[in-house]
């Protein structure tokens, strides 16, 4: 069996990133990097959005696939997904040799926190 190596997490200042995203006028609420990717949530030409940047290069092509995921479902029609959505692209690019996208930010609640064994919401949404 072949054993897959977890990325490491690679810190990534902040601050330059900050200045990328005005620069692409990106308004930023706020941001984290809570492992693998540096996450910024704010606006993006008015609307409510996220930036996702991968921290190392082979973290990269996972983000790739989290892109082109929502742009695969966002292509089905509605009425073939009703129960399912995901965020819409905005935009994608480098950022240092680094993949990142930016995606509509979706502000309802989750259907199930983090650590939560609750799955009453999920239930009756699927």
């Amino acid at each position: 069996m072949k054993k897959y190596i977890r990325p490491r997490k690679r810190n990534i200042d902040e601050e330059p990133v900050r200045e990328f995203l005005t620069n692409i006028n990106f308004e930023v609420e706020s941001i984290e990097q809570p492992w693998r990717h540096l996450i910024a949530y704010g606006k993006y030409q008015g609307k409510d959005a996220v930036f996702k940047l991968a921290s190392t290069l082979k973290t990269s092509k996972g983000t790739k696939n989290e892109y082109y995921w929502n742009e695969a479902v966002n292509l089905t029609p509605q009425e073939c997904r009703k129960n399912f959505t995901v965020p819409k692209n905005f935009a994608s690019g480098k950022y240092k040799n680094l993949f990142y996208f930016i995606a509509q930010r979706f502000l309802s609640e989750p259907l199930i926190k983090k650590g939560s064994n609750d799955l009453s919401k999920v239930s009756e949404n699927i």
